[in-house]
């Protein structure tokens, strides 16, 4: 993750928190060794108010408000002048009164980042006369569980949480689910899963599924990897390779269910009938985020990540990385605050990042339905992405 993106989600919990940070405690936190940015004067401190300036521009072009207000002068207990000078440029107005820019930040951004055992919405809840998008993170083997988010599309093209699990069975229930506990995964058939979902959920448009899918068992890798590779490759983003064993007949099995129900592949963009994609979730993080390279958020990989550091700094890394990737799903998700809470040491940490992975699924459906993906691959299958810098043909 580039320096501007770490400054933006510490800024951002800081604010859910309802707390200021001082210039050096950003820095600290942020580039410990103060290799790109620092505090005070010279180039680094330079780049480092620069990054400050254009994440206020950002907020207030899309929310008006002013994040870089919650960066104060640590003896000053307020923000340097380059703030002031920026907040008089973008408000029009001599007279800016920080503390109350500073107001409207924490009102933006609610804290409501409690620990609890959540309820799903009900389908009787949903307003079946609006889009419904459902992603869904496929385990490659049966016995393991699969994270599912199904999101509504407003007429107004917003976004809202209507239901999730942590496995089919989870999703289906009306259940209170537990975070602490692994999910129930009775439930393995992905027809049946599809069959009782649209029963329950009849208007959903569009499945971004992730797995390599098509008609016909899926043996070695295929053009749309190779592709995927050629752009995300030197992102440390390449696409794993499917054989006949993994995923094997399971990448049929979900093609099939979902013809069966109606969707058809999806060979180009959203043309309003019901169609199935397949994603990569890994390249649309990258580009939600504006990456350098692939979030190191997989649970079952934290000790390739950080082999040189104990039990304790992998996990506080790799808690970072997932309630990172989660508050940026938080912010563009009406209801998922709410809903999904921060991981924490007691919170069942695989399961918790396949739900992730659902909602991210889920996220790229919502881009597609906007016009905003783009293919990698051929006639033998396609794996679609967000439209962005890395991913320009």
């Amino acid at each position: 993750m580039d320096i501007k993106s770490k400054i933006k989600f510490l800024l951002i919990q800081a604010a859910k928190d309802k707390k200021t940070l001082t210039y050096g405690e950003v820095v600290k936190a942020v580039d410990t060794d103060k290799k790109v940015i620092n505090y005070g004067r010279g180039p680094k401190a330079s780049l480092f108010y620069k990054l400050l300036s254009d994440l206020s521009k950002e907020s207030y072009s899309q929310n008006k408000i002013l994040l870089s207000v919650l960066v104060i002068n640590k003896q000053k207990k307020e923000p340097g002048k380059s703030f002031n000078r920026l907040a008089k440029e973008l408000l029009n107005s001599e007279n800016v009164y920080w503390k109350d820019e500073l107001q409207k930040v924490y009102d933006f951004y609610s804290n409501n980042n409690k620990e609890k055992i959540i309820k799903p919405t009900k389908s009787s809840d949903v307003n079946q006369t609006e889009t419904l998008i459902l992603g869904v993170d496929a385990a490659w083997k049966k016995e393991n569980p699969t994270g599912v988010a199904l999101l509504k599309i407003s007429n107004n093209n917003e976004l809202s949480l209507v239901k999730f699990g942590r496995s089919f069975s989870e999703f289906l229930n009306e259940d209170p689910i537990d975070f602490l506990k692994a999910p129930n995964n009775e439930l393995q058939s992905f027809d049946l899963f599809l069959e009782k979902t649209i029963d329950k959920f009849k208007d959903i448009k569009i499945i971004a599924l992730d797995i390599p899918i098509w008609s016909s068992k899926i043996v070695s890798r295929r053009f749309a990897d190779n592709e995927v590779n050629k752009y995300y490759g030197k992102k440390w983003a390449s696409t794993h390779s499917p054989t006949e064993d993994r995923p094997g007949f399971l990448s049929v099995e979900y093609y099939k269910a979902c013809e069966k129900f109606g969707f058809k592949y999806a060979n180009s963009e959203f043309n309003k009938q019901r169609s199935f994609m397949e994603v990569y979730p890994h390249i649309s993080i990258i580009e939600f985020l504006n990456l350098e390279k692939r979030l190191a958020y997989k649970v079952e990989k934290k000790n390739k990540y950080w082999k040189e550091e104990n039990r304790e700094v992998r996990n506080q890394k790799l808690f970072e990385n997932l309630n990172m990737l989660r508050n940026y799903l938080s912010e563009n998700i009406i209801d998922f605050e709410e809903n999904i809470p921060l991981i924490k040491d007691k919170i069942h940490k695989k399961s918790y990042e396949d739900l992730l992975d659902g909602f991210v699924c889920a996220l790229t459906c919502y881009f597609h339905y906007l016009g905003k993906t783009v293919s990698y691959g051929d006639e033998t299958g396609k794996i679609w992405g967000i439209i962005n810098n890395s991913s320009e043909k």
